[in-house]
């Protein structure tokens, strides 16, 4: 099961590239990919730890093999970002509206059972170092050690970590858009020097007419 969700990450990530002018064979990208994972270290050992070395490794072998097709590691970098996360968006969309739609407060919902920082686990796995937070009107999730900014580090390409970083404050801006009475702030990164990342899930007073149940997710 997880290597068909790789396959189809790895696709679908192909198929943004192209879009994005940075068109690249699924051979090339598997072959650096697999290479990258033989010498690089990618922190965990359970399950979720393969797809998110997959996610890392196919952002950076991407990347690699942009500039060597000519491109300036800005641009080459930038290429694999923006193809990563369009990559990404469809499903996190649909996620967080379904999520949205069926949870009239989500920081009670968030903070009943530490439920951040349970979720979190569940998706991240053991690379992912976090803890929870909660007063009367918030719930903050920690994360106070980051497997992908390890990565990045250890393969002196810190520059990716900013794509990861990208992609929390897309799903941040879907929850902060959205009718419910909610917002998302994030005041530092580990990325930018900080202890920890820092994810507020804070209740907000809404005007009456626009407390409304959001619109259903698209099917």
């Amino acid at each position: 099961m997880r290597r068909a969700m790789i396959a189809l990450w790895r696709r679908g990530f192909l198929k943004e590239l192209k879009r994005a002018d940075g068109p690249l064979t699924e051979a090339a990208l598997v072959a650096r990919m697999d290479r990258l994972a033989r010498v690089g270290h990618f922190r965990g050992t359970d399950a979720q730890a393969e797809v998110n070395r997959a996610l890392a490794t196919g952002l950076q072998a991407a990347a690699e093999l942009l500039e060597e097709e000519g491109r300036d590691r800005r641009a080459a970098r930038d290429i694999a970002g923006q193809a990563f996360l369009a990559n990404a968006r469809a499903l996190q969309q649909l996620i967080l509206r379904s999520w949205l739609w069926a949870t009239p407060d989500p920081v009670g919902f968030v903070q009943r059972g530490n439920k951040l920082a349970r979720k979190a686990r569940m998706a991240w796995g053991q690379g992912m170092q976090v803890r929870q937070e909660n007063g009367a009107d918030h719930a903050t999730l920690l994360v106070t050690d980051c497997a992908f900014a390890d990565y990045f580090w250890d393969a002196g390409r810190s520059d990716l970590t900013a794509v990861f970083c990208a992609w929390d404050a897309a799903w941040m801006g879907e929850v902060n858009a959205s009718a419910r009475p909610v917002e998302v702030r994030r005041t530092g990164t580990i990325a930018q020097g900080c202890e920890a990342c820092d994810f507020c899930f804070r209740r907000i007073e809404m005007p009456e007419a626009e407390v409304t149940t959001p619109n259903a997710p698209a099917r």
